[in-house]
C-alpha cells in the first residue's frame, strides 16, 4: 500500500516507518529531514515542506498515495498556549490543506487528532459522540481541524478516520511526559509535578502504531471517529508512584500549581477501539515502564 505520512519524522511517524517499512510504499513529508541512513537503507521517500503552503498539493499529485496519515502538528499544551496563531495555522488550517489534496487525488485520510477536544469528560468517560469543550488552544485548533474533515466526508466524500489520541508513552520521547519523569528520578531522584491530580489515558506508542495499521488495512473501517486509548487511566501523582515502586527508590516528589489549560479529568470510551483491534495485545503500564526505565538506566 502507498502511504504519505505528513510529520512523518516526528515521534510516531518515525514508530510507524521503523515498524512497516518493509511492508507499505511510504513517502514521507516533513518540514525537516533526518535519519537519512536509514530512510535511504529501506528506499522511503522524502519530501520536505510544510502542510501550512502549497507543496502538500504538489507532493500528493506526484505520488498519488492510496493513505495519507496527518500526523504534522504543533504539538504541546504549553507551546500552543504560547504561539495561538501557529497552532491554528498548522493544526487547522494545514490539515484544511491536506484534506483538500487527499480529496483532489482521491487519498483516504487517517486524521491524529486529540483527547483535548473533549475538554473535561462529563460523567465516567467520554464518548465520541459526546459534545466536544477543550480548554485549551491545542484542542481547539484539533476540533476545528476534525470539523474540516467531516464536512469534507460530508459534502464532498472525502474519505476519512478521525483518531482522537490519549496520551502516548515510550522510548524516544526522552525530553517529554513520562520520559522526562523517568529521566529526572533516575538522575536527580525527583519529580516535578503541577498539579498532580490531573488523569492520564496511557497507551504505549508500539500499541498506537499496530492500531494505526490496523485500521489502514481494513476497508470495513472508514468515515468513523475512533477513540484511540488504553485501560490505563490513572493520576499523575499514581503515575509518579508506579515509577517509584519500579525504581525501588522512594523518589522526591516536587509540587506546583497546575497549569490552567490542562483537563483535570479524562477517560476515554474505548467499545469502538475494542471492535477493530481485537488481535491486539496491548502492552500493560508496568511492563511499558520498565522498558523506558532500562533504556534509560
Amino acid at each position: 500500500m502507498k502511504i504519505l505520512i505528513t510529520g512523518g519524522l516526528g515521534y510516531l511517524g518515525k514508530n510507524f516507518i521503523k515498524k512497516f517499512c518493509n511492508i507499505h510504499e511510504i513517502i514521507i513529508f516533513s518540514k525537516t529531514i533526518s535519519e537519512i541512513d536509514f530512510l535511504k537503507q529501506h528506499n522511503i521517500i522524502v519530501e520536505k515542506g510544510c502542510i501550512e503552503n502549497i507543496e502538500i498539493f504538489n507532493v500528493m499529485k506526484k505520488h498519488k498515495p492510496e493513505i495519507t496519515l496527518h500526523f504534522a502538528a504543533l504539538t504541546g499544551l504549553k507551546k500552543c498556549e504560547d504561539e495561538p496563531s501557529k497552532a491554528f495555522l498548522i493544526n487547522t488550517f494545514g490539515t484544511f490543506n491536506v484534506a483538500k489534496a487527499c480529496l483532489s487525488e482521491k487519498s483516504k485520510m487517517i486524521f491524529l487528532s486529540s483527547r483535548e477536544v473533549y475538554g473535561e469528560t462529563v460523567g465516567k468517560e467520554s464518548r465520541e459522540n459526546d459534545p466536544l469543550n477543550p480548554i485549551n488552544i491545542y484542542g481547539e485548533s484539533k476540533m476545528m481541524a476534525e470539523d474540516i474533515i467531516q464536512k469534507f466526508g460530508k459534502i464532498q466524500e472525502l474519505k476519512f478516520n478521525i483518531l482522537r489520541l490519549t496520551n502516548v508513552y515510550g522510548n524516544g520521547n526522552e525530553n517529554r511526559g513520562i520520559n522526562k519523569m523517568i529521566n529526572s528520578a533516575i538522575e536527580t531522584n525527583t519529580i516535578q509535578i503541577n498539579g498532580g491530580n490531573q488523569t492520564l489515558n496511557l497507551i504505549y506508542v508500539d500499541d498506537v502504531v499496530e492500531i494505526i495499521n490496523n485500521i489502514i488495512t481494513n476497508d470495513n473501517i472508514s468515515n468513523k471517529i475512533i477513540n484511540l486509548g488504553s485501560n490505563d487511566t490513572l493520576t499523575i501523582n499514581q503515575l509518579s508512584k508506579s515509577i517509584s515502586n519500579i525504581l525501588g527508590n522512594k523518589i522526591e516528589l516536587k509540587y506546583f500549581p497546575k497549569k490552567s489549560y490542562e483537563v483535570n479529568y479524562f477517560k476515554p470510551n474505548l467499545e469502538k477501539l475494542k471492535k477493530i483491534s481485537i488481535k491486539i495485545q496491548p502492552i500493560k503500564l508496568e511492563e511499558g515502564l520498565k522498558k523506558i526505565i532500562e533504556t534509560s538506566s
